[in-house]
């Protein structure tokens, strides 16, 4: 396992001009971590991990996550109910929203 976490250069640089909060930046720099860190497109993250990993609240969390959602930064690959769902940052970079 790498000791580094590779970025796409569009998605560093699409993120030095998207406006986004310091949870929100948070949250995506943890996507980052645990997906491209671990060599993997998508990963299984809940909420809660995400908390943990940014030390914040759970439900801080869902509410900016499902922003980055709704501004498709983030993905959502597959969201079992009941289950974790899988996401990722969304290399389709031309498809972020910037906020209302």
């Amino acid at each position: 396992m790498r000791k580094y976490t590779e970025i796409p250069n569009e998605v560093l640089d699409k993120l030095l001009i998207t406006k986004v909060n310091g949870t929100q930046r948070k949250i995506i720099d943890c996507v980052m971590r645990h997906t491209y860190g671990v060599e993997r497109s998508y990963n299984e993250m809940s909420d809660s991990f995400i908390a943990s990993e940014i030390l914040t609240d759970r439900h801080h969390v869902n509410v900016e996550l499902n922003r980055l959602i709704n501004r498709n930064i983030i993905t959502v690959v597959h969201a079992p109910i009941g289950k974790t769902r899988t996401i990722c940052v969304n290399k389709n970079v031309h498809e972020w929203k910037q906020p209302k």
